[in-house]
């Protein structure tokens, strides 16, 4: 297929502009937990996976940052997905943490559900996997909505959800988008888990759109394969589902943890989480704006990335 000029910055703009749109809520808190409160005074370390979250973060993320204004405490962001170190992400978060616990040094760190467990595995010793444990300040339940697509025609093999493994929500996405599949009459071949989103991209675009339209990712991916179908002209190639309201809920876990932290920045936290909980339903760009500059530019500088990365290998 030969590829037409595209504006990749009008691509980026509306891809951006569609994800900041999405609805999100806290719909609740599973648990509080007490953690140790640290000295009234100091700076905090405060652990996310990336400064260019997930929508379901986002509440989370602008909930601490403003927290912490608040409380007049210092926050240094760290993002664990981006820190040097050999291991996986969850060694080199729980070699983190680990330091951090023996040292005494306060942090918190958000961490959805599925890799609690693959986390706590990962530290080195009961210990300081118990001092962790007691550090839990809130289980936090999020709901949002997300976009997923299928094809409008039939392509020769059957179609394959693409699953991102440790995700519940991306599970859950997986069953939604089979049974859209199965309501629209068309074939399903299977499912394939991959273990992140670096290799769900690759699968997915192996041979551009021709493979995107029989592959189906359910993660973020899927979102902006949606907006490049339409950025790029191609929108009648697919149907777009927006997802995560009615009937079936896209609901994930988060877990923040709060170790040795100020007592006034743990009130500010619970005010804060028990607002948006009040709230309900908000556009994301509510968060993303409250969160900072910091995130919205990160958010910006990574959707401009992955358009033009996707659209590299966009036409087959």
């Amino acid at each position: 297929m030969t590829a037409p000029r595209v504006d990749a910055e009008e691509c980026t703009t509306a891809y951006l502009g569609e994800t900041l749109s999405l609805s999100v809520r806290v719909s609740g808190v599973e648990s509080w937990g007490e953690p140790p409160p640290g000295r009234p005074l100091g700076r905090v370390r405060f652990y996310v996976k990336s400064l260019n979250p997930s929508v379901d973060e986002l509440p989370l993320i602008a909930a601490v940052a403003e927290a912490a204004a608040d409380s007049g405490v210092e926050l240094d962001v760290y993002e664990y997905e981006s820190i040097a170190g050999g291991g996986d992400r969850y060694a080199r978060l729980a070699r983190l943490l680990a330091r951090a616990l023996e040292a005494g040094s306060p942090f918190l760190v958000l961490i959805p559900q599925l890799m609690v467990v693959r986390l706590l595995d990962a530290l080195p010793g009961g210990a300081v996997e118990e001092r962790l444990s007691e550090s839990v300040l809130a289980r936090v339940r999020v709901e949002k909505e997300d976009i997923l697509y299928t094809p409008t025609l039939q392509p020769p093999r059957g179609l394959e959800v693409v699953v991102k493994e440790s995700s519940a929500a991306s599970q859950a996405r997986a069953e939604l988008l089979e049974s859209i599949i199965a309501a629209e009459g068309l074939k399903l071949a299977g499912r394939r888990v991959l273990p992140d989103n670096a290799s769900i991209h690759s699968y997915v675009l192996e041979r551009g759109l021709c493979t995107a339209l029989q592959r189906l990712p359910v993660t973020r991916l899927a979102r902006l394969l949606a907006s490049l179908y339409a950025c790029t002209g191609l929108s009648g190639l697919v149907a777009r589902h927006r997802v995560g309201r009615g009937p079936w809920r896209d609901e994930s876990l988060l877990t923040l943890y709060a170790y040795r932290v100020p007592p006034r920045l743990l009130e500010a936290i619970k005010s804060r989480l028990e607002r948006l909980e009040a709230l309900g339903w908000a556009e994301a760009r509510l968060h993303a704006e409250a969160a900072g500059g910091q995130v919205l530019a990160a958010l910006t500088k990574t959707a401009r990335e992955e358009v033009r990365g996707t659209l590299e290998s966009w036409w087959c």
